[in-house]
């Protein structure tokens, strides 16, 4: 007489299944456990929306610094040719 193999409980991706003894059962349950996985990993937009958010502030900080380095420039021709103005001015 011979007997089935005992089903058994095994671990896999942190799930825990009823299987047959080893053979194709097992490995069909681990190939299904991560193809689920990967499906849930890929459409997970959780990370894809903070990626924007930071290229969003990416993009505002440059465009913040390209401002004010251009109102720099700018201040500083002014203020060179408002001191230039008051050094003709004053008597010597």
């Amino acid at each position: 007489m011979t007997s089935a193999p005992a089903s058994r409980l095994t671990l896999v991706g942190g799930l825990c299944h009823r299987t047959p003894g080893p053979g194709p059962g097992l490995k069909r349950v681990i190939m299904t456990t991560y193809l689920r996985k990967i499906v849930t990993f890929i459409s997970d937009e959780e990370g894809a929306s903070a990626t924007e958010y930071g290229l969003l502030v990416t993009l505002i900080a440059v465009v913040i610094l390209v401002g004010v380095a251009a109102l720099g420039i700018s201040l500083s021709g002014m203020y060179t040719s408002n001191a230039a103005k008051v050094a003709g001015a004053l008597p010597e």
